[in-house]
Protein backbone atom coordinates (compact mmCIF):
# COMPACT_ATOMS: atom_id res chain seq x y z
CA UNK A 1 0.00 0.00 0.00
CA UNK A 2 1.04 3.60 0.00
CA UNK A 3 2.73 5.39 2.81
CA UNK A 4 1.40 8.99 2.50
CA UNK A 5 3.68 11.10 2.98
CA UNK A 6 6.77 8.97 2.92
CA UNK A 7 10.22 9.37 4.45
CA UNK A 8 11.95 12.70 3.80
CA UNK A 9 8.71 14.44 2.86
CA UNK A 10 8.41 12.43 -0.38
CA UNK A 11 5.32 10.52 -1.25
CA UNK A 12 5.20 6.87 -2.06
CA UNK A 13 2.07 6.91 -4.14
CA UNK A 14 1.10 4.63 -6.96
CA UNK A 15 3.51 4.21 -9.89
CA UNK A 16 3.39 7.04 -12.40
CA UNK A 17 3.40 9.80 -9.77
CA UNK A 18 7.04 10.73 -10.43
CA UNK A 19 7.28 14.14 -12.10
CA UNK A 20 10.04 14.17 -14.73
CA UNK A 21 12.22 17.24 -14.74
CA UNK A 22 12.12 17.54 -10.94
CA UNK A 23 15.43 15.78 -10.38
CA UNK A 24 16.22 12.27 -9.30
CA UNK A 25 13.41 10.71 -7.28
CA UNK A 26 14.17 10.16 -3.59
CA UNK A 27 14.61 6.73 -2.04
CA UNK A 28 10.86 6.29 -1.74
CA UNK A 29 10.56 6.98 -5.45
CA UNK A 30 7.91 9.65 -6.01
CA UNK A 31 7.20 13.36 -5.57
CA UNK A 32 4.00 15.21 -4.99
CA UNK A 33 2.99 17.33 -8.00
CA UNK A 34 4.95 20.58 -7.94
CA UNK A 35 7.54 19.30 -5.47
CA UNK A 36 11.23 19.41 -6.36
CA UNK A 37 14.26 17.72 -4.91
CA UNK A 38 15.62 19.61 -1.92
CA UNK A 39 19.24 19.21 -3.06
CA UNK A 40 18.79 20.80 -6.48
CA UNK A 41 20.36 24.26 -6.63
CA UNK A 42 18.25 27.18 -7.76
CA UNK A 43 19.84 28.97 -10.69
CA UNK A 44 19.31 32.67 -11.28
CA UNK A 45 19.67 33.75 -14.87
CA UNK A 46 22.02 36.68 -15.39
CA UNK A 47 20.87 39.54 -17.58
CA UNK A 48 22.01 39.39 -21.19
CA UNK A 49 25.22 41.11 -22.22
CA UNK A 50 25.36 44.36 -24.11
CA UNK A 51 28.02 44.21 -26.82
CA UNK A 52 26.77 47.43 -28.37
CA UNK A 53 27.65 49.29 -25.15
CA UNK A 54 31.17 47.86 -25.21
CA UNK A 55 31.55 48.90 -28.85
CA UNK A 56 30.33 52.42 -28.02
CA UNK A 57 32.88 52.72 -25.23
CA UNK A 58 35.79 51.48 -27.35
CA UNK A 59 34.90 53.65 -30.34
CA UNK A 60 34.28 56.64 -28.05
CA UNK A 61 37.75 56.28 -26.55
CA UNK A 62 39.40 55.98 -29.96
CA UNK A 63 37.55 58.99 -31.38
CA UNK A 64 38.80 61.17 -28.53
CA UNK A 65 42.37 59.86 -28.74
CA UNK A 66 42.53 60.08 -32.54
CA UNK A 67 40.44 63.21 -32.96
CA UNK A 68 42.77 64.75 -35.58
CA UNK A 69 42.27 62.02 -38.19
CA UNK A 70 39.75 63.98 -40.27
CA UNK A 71 36.81 62.15 -41.81
CA UNK A 72 37.77 58.89 -40.13
CA UNK A 73 37.19 60.63 -36.78
CA UNK A 74 33.80 61.85 -37.96
CA UNK A 75 32.81 58.25 -38.77
CA UNK A 76 33.99 57.15 -35.32
CA UNK A 77 32.02 59.95 -33.65
CA UNK A 78 28.82 58.99 -35.44
CA UNK A 79 29.30 55.31 -34.60
CA UNK A 80 30.02 56.07 -30.92
CA UNK A 81 26.89 58.21 -30.63
CA UNK A 82 24.66 55.67 -32.41
CA UNK A 83 26.06 52.66 -30.52
CA UNK A 84 25.82 54.54 -27.22
CA UNK A 85 22.17 55.37 -27.84
CA UNK A 86 21.33 51.80 -28.84
CA UNK A 87 23.27 50.46 -25.84
CA UNK A 88 21.34 52.69 -23.45
CA UNK A 89 18.03 51.55 -24.90
CA UNK A 90 19.08 47.88 -24.58
CA UNK A 91 20.17 48.49 -20.98
CA UNK A 92 16.80 50.06 -20.20
CA UNK A 93 15.16 46.83 -21.40
CA UNK A 94 17.19 44.71 -18.97
CA UNK A 95 20.66 44.18 -20.43
CA UNK A 96 23.92 44.98 -18.65
CA UNK A 97 26.30 47.81 -19.50
CA UNK A 98 24.33 51.03 -19.16
CA UNK A 99 27.38 52.81 -17.73
CA UNK A 100 29.53 51.76 -20.67
CA UNK A 101 26.89 52.92 -23.13
CA UNK A 102 26.58 56.32 -21.43
CA UNK A 103 30.37 56.67 -21.34
CA UNK A 104 30.59 55.82 -25.05
CA UNK A 105 27.90 58.36 -25.88
CA UNK A 106 29.58 61.09 -23.83
CA UNK A 107 33.00 60.31 -25.33
CA UNK A 108 31.46 60.43 -28.81
CA UNK A 109 30.05 63.88 -28.08
CA UNK A 110 33.40 65.04 -26.67
CA UNK A 111 35.12 63.69 -29.79
CA UNK A 112 32.66 65.64 -31.93
CA UNK A 113 33.45 68.88 -30.08
CA UNK A 114 37.20 68.26 -30.41
CA UNK A 115 36.77 67.41 -34.09
CA UNK A 116 34.97 70.69 -34.81
CA UNK A 117 37.45 72.65 -32.68
CA UNK A 118 40.37 71.23 -34.67
CA UNK A 119 38.48 72.05 -37.89
CA UNK A 120 38.04 75.67 -36.79
CA UNK A 121 41.68 76.04 -35.79
CA UNK A 122 42.91 74.66 -39.10
CA UNK A 123 40.48 76.90 -41.10
CA UNK A 124 38.73 73.88 -42.53
CA UNK A 125 41.88 72.14 -43.79
CA UNK A 126 41.50 69.53 -41.04
CA UNK A 127 38.31 68.30 -42.75
CA UNK A 128 40.25 67.02 -45.73
CA UNK A 129 42.90 65.09 -43.82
Amino acid sequence: MSNWPGPGGASQGPPGQYQPGHGVPPQGGYYLPGQRAPYQPMYVASPPGNGVAVAALVIGITCVVFSWWGLFTLVQVVLAIVFGSVGISKANRGANGKGMAVAGLVLGLIGLVIYFFIGLLSFGLGWLI
